[in-house]
């Protein structure tokens, strides 16, 4: 792929590119706008290739794709740009957390929100099975909401370790190579990659905690070594010393985090909530209004009218129509979506 397939103004697949918004050290990020809908988003598109950069970032597109989450940015598409995938992104129109970060002290309301939102994020990929393996401010974005907020968008899952429902990893990374950021990595992600699970994540997002309240980044030395060897000692200045009046709730939520030992550490992001929530007792949550099990017996209405349905105990529901049809019928809920 030749740097003019990227210039703004040219036409890719469906997509005309308005302007790069980002580059990597693999990869350029674009902002396009869809040719027909008008749409605008984001096309990840390579600028070095390997067979191994190639399948990092289709793993990144699977992993974004299978997560439908307010607090993650999503992957709607690939698409083939001179033989190599280009990954079709949410478009976000605001800044990454570091670049936030780089230019205010955030309040803590603006820090508690901003946390939650990061926090739900990784809980989803969490819940799918998903390791990112390289949380770190860069990697969040945020979105601007038509109310003014800024919404958390968790991004670059191109390190994602899948760990299946039997703990076993079922990552394709080879055995011992060192993933992610020294800054924001876990110990056991340079110590012995192969151990690495969900737990590496907690250290990650304890080190994002420490710099959204003190503003300050928590593992910094000099050279990299310097940085991977304060981390693999837990040496980092205590929080109190930059947000001396950050409630002890949240302080004991960083520290937890940030245990160099992962049994040790806060275990989950669940807990991880409830301590920086300060919620001492857990409750069950309440019944959802729409029950899931009852919704799954639930079926289109068919195109030739048939509207009932057999549930597993043999009992019939039909939905509610009126005794006498419409004049012509009644519209097929295709036709209905056409008329609107």
């Amino acid at each position: 792929m030749t740097d003019l397939a990227v210039d703004t103004g040219n036409v890719v697949d469906r997509y005309r590119i308005e302007e790069v918004i980002g580059h990597g050290a693999t990869a350029r990020v674009l902002r396009v706008k869809h040719l027909h809908l008008g749409s605008v988003h984001a096309l990840k598109v390579l600028t070095i290739f390997g067979s191994g950069i190639r399948e990092r970032l289709m793993q990144e597109g699977q992993a974004q794709a299978q997560l439908r989450h307010p607090n993650v940015v999503s992957v709607t598409d690939v698409i083939d740009l001179d033989g190599n995938p280009a990954l079709v992104m949410e478009y976000i129109d605001g800044p990454s957390l570091d670049q936030l970060l780089g230019q205010h002290r955030l309040t803590l309301d603006q820090t508690h929100e901003i946390a939650l939102g990061i926090l739900h994020g990784v809980a989803a990929a969490h819940e799918a099975g998903l390791v990112h393996r390289d949380l770190k401010p860069a990697n969040v974005l945020l979105d601007k909401s038509p109310t003014g907020l800024l919404i958390p968008k968790v991004a670059d899952f191109g390190l994602v370790k899948l760990i299946a429902s039997d703990g076993m990893s079922a990552s394709r990374t080879a055995t011992g190579a060192t993933m992610g950021t020294p800054a924001y990595m876990a110990p056991e992600q340079f110590q012995d990659s192969a151990s690495v699970d969900l737990r590496a994540d907690i250290f990650s997002l304890g080190a994002i905690l420490y710099e959204l309240v003190t503003g300050q980044r928590c593992f910094n030395g000099r050279t990299v070594l310097d940085t991977l060897t304060a981390v693999a000692s837990g040496e980092y200045e205590p929080v109190t010393k930059h947000a001396p009046g950050l409630p002890p709730h949240m302080v004991r939520a960083i520290e937890g985090c940030l245990m160099v030992e992962p049994e040790q550490r806060i275990q989950d992001v669940p807990t991880l909530m409830k301590l920086w929530l300060g919620v001492k007792e857990t409750h069950d949550a309440p019944p959802a209004r729409w029950d899931g099990a009852m919704l799954a017996k639930v079926r289109r209405v068919s195109l030739d009218g048939d509207t009932s349905h057999t549930g597993e105990t043999g009992s019939e529901f039909t939905f509610a129509m009126p005794l006498e049809p419409p004049p012509g019928g009644y519209p097929s809920q295709y036709e209905a979506l056409a008329k609107a």
